[in-house]
C-alpha cells in the first residue's frame, strides 16, 4: 500500500469530495493532486516509460515542455463536428474533475475529417483523440511539478482514491537514468550502422504530373491553390533509436514545437514551426508560413535566397492565400486581426519560409465560452496544408492525392480546463514504427508553380526528417 499521508490534508479534504461526488451522481469523477519535484529530461522519460499512451511536447528555445502519461480518460471525435463535440466533452470531462488544477487533455486529430478506415496505417490512432493523463509533467521556468489523476466510481472510497494518487506521486518522484544512444565501449562500438531502405510512394515523374493537373484545376477556376503531399516509407533492419531521433529534432528545431503521441505500437512525431492556434484569456495567436526556400550553404547565397524569396511574386501570392483565410476564418470571433504588413523569414534548418504572425482578441458578451478546440475547427485546414478554398481544395486531394495523410498536418496539441491551450499543424510529420516508418512532406502549388521545384521543395522538407531518422 502506498504512503497516502505524503499527499497532504488538502488532497485528503479534495478525495472526500470526489468520492461524494462520485457517489451522489452515480457517475465517474476524476481526483487530481499536484506536487513540485526535482527537473530532468522529460523526454528521458517519455522514451523509457512504457506507458501505452503518452504525449510529449516541448519547445526547447522557450524552455518549456509537457509530458502525459497513461490514460485516465479519453475524448474521441469524428466527422464534420469533430472539434465542437470534442470541445464540449472536454468542458463535460473537466467539470467531473477535481483538484486545485486539473491536467490538460492532450493529443490531437487526423488531417481529415473522416473515420479512419480499420485497415490504415493509421488506425490505431483514430481520427481524432484527446486523453487526460494519469501523470503529467510541465516544465516551465517556475520548475518542474507534476499532477497526478485517477478515476474515481461510485462505489470507492477516501482510502482507494488516495492510494491511487499516492503510487502516482511515488511514480513521479522516481529518477529516470538518462538514456544513451549508443554504449561506445560495448559491443556495438565496432559494428557497421544499420541497413536502411527507403522507397517513394511514388515515381517523381507520377508526382510532377499531379502537380501539372493541380495547376489545371487552378486555372480552370475550381481551386485557388492546392498544397500536394507524398511520403517516404523508410525501413531499417534493426529498431530505430528513438531517444537518437526525438533529440535530433528538438536539438535541430529549437524554435519548432516537438509534439509526439504514442497510441500502443503507433507513434506519431513531428517537429513543426507552424502554430495553428494559441488562445490565452481571451488573446488568439495564430501565424502564417507558407512559401519557402533552400537555405544557402555560404553568407553570400544565403542572403541572395533570402532576397529571393522575400522578393518571389508567386510565393508572396502563396503567402498571402493563407493570411486572407486566417484573417476570414476569425473575423467573427476576434474582429480584427493585427500583424506586420509584410512578411519576415522562418530560417531554419536547410529551409526557410515566409511567415507573419497574426494576433487578435475574442470579441463577444462571454469571450471565456470559446473553447481553443472551436477556433482550431474554424482554421483546420488552413491554406498552408490544404489549399484554397477549403471545401473545394480538401474535396481535389481526397479525390486526386491518393495519400492516406492520417495526422500528417493535422492538429496536435494541448487543452486545459478553462478551454484555453495551443494546437500546431503536424509538419515535418511521421509515422513511426519499431523498424518502419512513413515520413511526409507536401508543397504549395499556386500559379506559377513549377512541378519539378515543387519536387525539390518536397524532398528538402522530407530529408529534415530522413537525415536524423536514419543517423546520415
Amino acid at each position: 500500500m502506498s504512503d497516502s499521508t505524503k499527499l497532504g490534508a488538502d488532497v485528503r479534504a479534495m478525495a472526500e469530495r470526489c468520492v461524494t461526488a462520485a457517489r451522489e451522481t452515480a457517475t465517474t469523477r476524476y481526483a487530481t493532486a499536484s506536487f513540485d519535484i526535482r527537473d530532468e529530461d522529460l523526454l528521458n522519460r517519455f522514451v523509457a516509460s512504457d506507458d501505452s499512451d503518452a504525449f510529449y511536447w516541448e519547445e526547447p528555445e522557450k524552455g518549456f515542455a509537457l509530458l502525459g502519461l497513461g490514460r485516465v480518460a479519453e475524448v474521441v471525435a469524428g466527422g464534420r463536428d469533430r472539434f465542437a463535440d470534442a470541445a464540449l466533452d472536454a468542458r463535460e470531462l473537466f467539470a467531473r474533475t477535481h483538484g486545485m488544477k486539473a491536467p490538460s487533455l492532450v493529443g490531437g486529430f487526423a488531417f481529415y475529417e473522416g473515420e479512419v478506415e480499420a485497415e490504415s496505417e493509421w488506425s490505431g490512432l483514430g481520427s481524432g483523440r484527446l486523453l487526460l493523463p494519469a501523470l503529467s509533467f510541465v516544465r516551465s521556468a517556475e520548475g518542474l511539478r507534476a499532477t497526478a489523476c485517477c478515476a474515481v466510481e461510485p462505489g470507492d472510497t477516501t482510502e482507494q482514491c488516495l492510494d491511487a494518487l499516492a503510487r502516482q506521486h511515488a511514480r513521479a518522484a522516481e529518477r529516470v537514468a538518462a538514456l544513451r544512444s549508443m554504449d561506445l565501449d560495448g559491443e556495438f562500438a565496432d559494428a557497421p550502422g544499420p541497413e536502411i531502405r527507403v522507397r517513394a510512394d511514388r515515381p517523381h515523374r507520377r508526382y510532377t504530373s499531379q502537380v501539372e493537373f493541380a495547376l489545371d484545376a487552378i486555372e480552370a477556376g475550381k481551386v485557388e491553390k492546392l498544397v500536394l503531399a507524398r511520403s517516404l516509407q523508410v525501413h531499417s533492419d534493426r529498431d530505430f533509436d528513438r531517444r537518437h531521433f526525438f533529440d535530433a529534432l528538438r536539438t535541430t528545431y529549437p524554435t519548432c514545437a516537438l509534439a509526439i503521441v504514442r497510441q500502443g505500437d503507433d507513434t506519431f512525431v513531428s517537429a513543426t514551426p507552424e502554430r495553428l492556434v494559441r488562445l490565452t484569456g481571451d488573446r488568439v495567436e495564430t501565424v502564417a508560413v507558407a512559401g519557402s526556400a533552400a537555405r544557402g550553404r555560404n553568407p553570400d547565397e544565403e542572403a541572395r535566397l533570402s532576397r529571393d524569396l522575400l522578393g518571389s511574386a508567386k510565393e508572396r501570392e502563396e503567402h498571402e492565400v493563407v493570411k486572407r483565410a486566417i484573417r476570414g476564418a476569425l473575423a467573427d470571433v476576434c474582429g480584427e486581426i493585427a500583424g506586420p504588413s509584410e512578411p519576415s523569414l522562418l530560417k531554419l534548418e536547410g529551409i526557410q519560409h515566409l511567415e507573419t504572425p497574426l494576433v487578435g482578441a475574442l470579441s463577444g458578451d462571454d469571450p471565456a465560452a470559446m473553447h481553443v478546440l472551436d477556433l482550431v475547427g474554424r482554421l483546420h485546414p488552413t491554406p498552408a496544408v490544404a489549399g484554397a478554398p477549403r471545401g473545394a481544395s480538401v474535396d481535389w486531394l481526397e479525390r486526386f492525392e491518393r495519400l492516406d495523410r492520417g495526422w500528417y498536418a493535422g492538429p496536435v496539441g494541448y487543452v486545459d480546463a478553462e478551454g484555453r491551450g495551443e494546437f500546431r499543424v503536424a509538419l515535418r510529420s511521421a509515422r513511426l514504427g519499431a523498424r518502419d516508418a512513413r515520413l511526409f512532406a507536401g508543397a504549395g502549388i499556386v500559379p506559377g508553380s513549377d512541378p519539378e521545384r515543387e519536387l525539390a521543395e518536397t524532398r528538402l522538407k522530407l530529408r529534415a526528417l530522413l537525415a536524423p531518422l536514419t543517423e546520415i
